[in-house]
């Protein structure tokens, strides 16, 4: 087999010399572990060099820098002059263990340091993040589907390729505020599906929110020894039948005379009706209508 030579592998043990990039992910001590042990286990070093540039930042391996740092091992390394942030980028992107959080404080910092405007978004996304997802029950995916204005596709690929654009953000707020108050009553139930019922019933024009988190507050214990309901129709059912009371269906859809089966049943009039269109705005209101 013919080949040749493309870069040469070299090896130290002045790690004072080998300076992280800025950009370089935020080091897990458990990450580390895990290599640590591998290494140790069967040290591959040579085989997977760290990356740096001409200014001996690490571009790659930042973890196994670390790693092997602290083993007292010598780090090995191929030189590569040019690479700069875009390059750390892709590296990011096209590893698997990548994960959303780390994606979206990569690219904050990126733009907070960089002043890259493409990546704007997740500084609002970070305001959101810390506002909304941290310390509460929001999951980190459905604050992103909100941001982005849309139930029907996952956001995450795009939040992880440095592409993601928020569509709404205030009324992204003012619906992550109703969740996280509503999963205050909810006895530690705050599921996707819990979620996206909760993100349906916002939307109904003349939707009471305060009125709403009151009758959870109220009827808390409905919660207690609930079976598990991992559909959203489920949840529209027992929001329908345990919480919201008569008084409450009839003024809210302004029928006096309707039946207290209304909201199932407007929920699968309103999933039929999707099928037949275009996905509409995920924070545009719907407009009760039984007929």
């Amino acid at each position: 087999m013919k080949f040749e030579k493309s870069k040469q592998v070299y090896k130290t043990t002045n790690y004072s010399e080998i300076k992280p990039h800025y950009l370089n992910r935020k080091i897990k001590s458990s990450h580390v572990k895990t290599l640590k042990e591998q290494i140790k286990y069967k040290d591959l070093g040579a085989t997977v060099p760290i990356v740096l540039n001409e200014n001996f930042q690490i571009i790659d391996g930042h973890h196994r820098f670390v790693a092997r740092k602290d083993l007292g091992l010598p780090i090995y390394f191929v030189n590569h002059h040019g690479l700069d942030e875009k390059d750390i980028i892709m590296l990011n992107i096209n590893r698997s263990e990548w994960t959303t959080l780390e994606a979206g404080v990569f690219y904050n910092d990126l733009y907070m340091k960089e002043g890259e405007g493409q990546y704007s978004a997740y500084n609002e996304w970070f305001s959101f993040y810390n506002n909304y997802n941290k310390n509460f029950d929001l999951s980190l995916n459905l604050g992103l589907a909100l941001l982005a204005d849309n139930r029907h596709e996952s956001p995450i690929e795009s939040f992880k390729e440095g592409t993601f654009q928020i569509a709404d953000y205030d009324t992204a707020c003012q619906i992550a505020e109703f969740m996280n108050k509503c999963f205050r009553h909810t006895q530690g139930r705050a599921g996707a599906s819990l979620s996206r019922s909760l993100w349906f019933i916002w939307r109904l024009e003349g939707f009471n929110s305060e009125g709403f988190i009151k009758l959870l507050e109220k009827k808390a214990e409905k919660f207690k020894n609930l079976a598990v309901l991992d559909r959203v129709a489920w949840w529209i059912k027992f929001f329908q039948d345990q919480i919201l009371d008569y008084k409450t269906m009839t003024e809210w859809s302004k029928h006096n005379r309707t039946s207290s089966m209304w909201l199932s049943f407007f929920y699968d009039k309103h999933l039929k009706s999707l099928n037949k269109r275009q996905p509409e705005p995920s924070s545009k209101k719907i407009r009760i209508n039984l007929s």
